[in-house]
C-alpha cells in the first residue's frame, strides 16, 4: 500500500500543473545561488511569463509543467536578478508599491523597512527601472501603496490602498493587470478588499499561499485566488523542490483557491 502511495504521489508530481514562485529580494551575495536554481528548474518546467500563466489557469489550460516567478516589495536587488533570469528566457511579475519607487529619505525608507518589511534599509527601484524591466518582456503588478495588511485596516482604507495602487500604475506604467497583496496569507486580506481588487481593474490576485494550479473548467477571473510558493535563493535546492513537489501533489482546480468559507457568498467568489 504504501509503495502504490508512493507511485501516485510521482505521478501528481509530473502532472499538468503550473507553479508561480514569489521572491522578495536576491541580494549580491544570493545571485549565483539564484542562477543554480533557474538552472535547476529550467530542466524540469517550461518557463512562461506571468500573464501567460494567468491566462491558462483561467481558460483551465494547463498541459504542461509551467513555471513562473514574481517578486514583490520592488527591492532594487530584483532587477539584478531579472538580468539572471535572461540567460535563461525567463520573464516574471514584480508586485510594487508605487509610493516607494525612486524613493530615497533614507529616515523614510529605514522606517518602511523596519515597520512593513521588517528588514535592515534597502535601495528601492526607480522608474526607469520599472521600464527597462518592462522592455525585457517583464511585468509590473500593484501591491497597495504602502505596503499595508488588509486584512487589518478598515475595509475603506484597504480599498483605497488597492484603487490607488490600479490609478499610479496605470498612470505611471500604462498597464495595470496583476495584484498581491502584502504578507499574502488568508488572513492578510478580507473577502471585501479581494473583490475589489476585481473592482478596480485588476484582473488577478495573488497570495503567498502555497500551492499549484491544475487544469479544468474555464473560469472567471474573480473566481481565482492564485497560489504561489514563498522561496529564498539562499536555500538550499532540496528545500525547494521539496515545496514544489508537495504543491504538485496538492494541485488545485480554479474553483478550489479562495477559502470555502468566502463561497459561494462571499464576495471575492461572486
Amino acid at each position: 500500500m504504501a509503495a502504490l502511495q508512493g507511485l501516485r504521489g510521482l505521478d501528481r508530481q509530473s502532472a499538468p500543473r503550473v507553479h508561480i514562485l514569489v521572491m522578495h529580494h536576491v541580494f549580491p551575495d544570493e545571485r549565483e545561488n539564484f542562477r543554480t536554481l533557474l538552472q535547476s528548474l529550467s530542466r524540469r518546467y517550461r518557463f512562461i511569463s506571468y500573464g501567460q500563466a494567468v491566462e491558462r489557469i483561467l481558460a483551465g489550460q494547463v498541459d504542461d509543467e509551467y513555471l513562473t516567478l514574481s517578486f514583490d516589495d520592488g527591492l532594487k536587488c530584483c532587477v539584478d536578478a531579472a538580468e539572471i533570469m535572461q540567460e535563461f528566457g525567463a520573464t516574471g511579475c514584480f508586485f510594487v508599491c508605487p509610493p516607494l519607487i525612486g524613493e530615497t529619505n533614507s529616515a523614510a525608507i529605514g522606517r518602511f523597512c523596519q515597520e512593513r518589511l521588517r528588514l535592515p534599509p534597502v535601495q528601492f527601484m526607480t522608474w526607469d527601472d520599472v521600464e527597462r524591466l518592462r522592455n525585457h518582456g517583464h511585468e509590473i503588478g500593484g501591491h497597495t501603496m504602502g505596503h499595508v495588511d488588509l486584512g487589518r485596516v478598515p475595509v475603506s482604507q484597504a480599498m483605497h490602498e488597492i484603487g490607488r495602487s490600479y490609478d499610479q500604475l496605470l498612470r505611471r506604467v500604462g498597464e495595470a493587470k496583476h495584484f498581491a497583496w502584502p504578507y499574502g496569507r488568508f488572513h492578510h486580506i478580507c473577502p471585501e478588499a479581494a473583490s475589489h481588487v476585481f473592482d478596480v481593474g485588476y484582473i488577478s490576485c495573488a497570495s503567498a499561499e502555497r500551492g499549484a494550479h491544475a487544469g479544468g473548467p474555464s473560469v472567471a477571473p474573480r473566481q481565482v485566488c492564485l497560489r504561489r510558493d514563498t522561496i529564498e535563493a539562499r536555500w538550499p535546492l532540496s528545500h525547494i523542490q521539496y515545496f514544489l513537489g508537495r504543491s504538485a501533489c496538492n494541485a488545485l482546480q480554479s474553483k478550489d483557491t479562495w477559502p470555502a468559507e468566502w463561497h459561494p457568498n462571499g464576495r471575492a467568489a461572486a
